[in-house]
């Protein structure tokens, strides 16, 4: 392997969470707001694993953005208001979510994944 391919090389998580990445992205075409609210758990989940294979640990996505550089997520206030919309979906099971809400916290999270992603 030259340095080349070395630098190049994604472990084999990185696919399967690009894999992952396409279900949430099905779940958002399905015009069903509990898909919608999938979309946004698995999206977060997502991301937080990302976080933790790039070295930032933490038992809450709270905490490990708050270890993260600047050069790996750009906003990282955008990410932590589509994570407290998904703590509200959590606690509150009746809670309304609209396609547009949902498009925008999955975007935000998507984001962030994408850009832990280049290098």
């Amino acid at each position: 392997m030259d340095l080349h391919e070395f630098r190049e090389f994604k472990p084999l998580e990185a696919g399967e969470m690009s894999a992952k990445w396409k279900k949430v992205e099905e779940r958002m075409k399905t015009k069903s707001e509990a898909e919608y609210k999938l979309a946004i758990l698995e999206a977060e989940d997502l991301l937080k694993q990302a976080l933790k294979m790039d070295g930032y640990e933490g038992d809450t996505l709270e905490i490990q953005l708050g270890k993260v550089d600047s050069s790996d997520i750009s906003d990282t206030g955008k990410v932590l208001k589509a994570h407290n919309f998904r703590n509200k979906i959590v606690k509150d099971e009746g809670i309304k979510v609209s396609f547009n809400e949902a498009r925008v916290a999955v975007d935000d999270f998507k984001k962030a994944f994408e850009e832990m992603q280049e290098y």
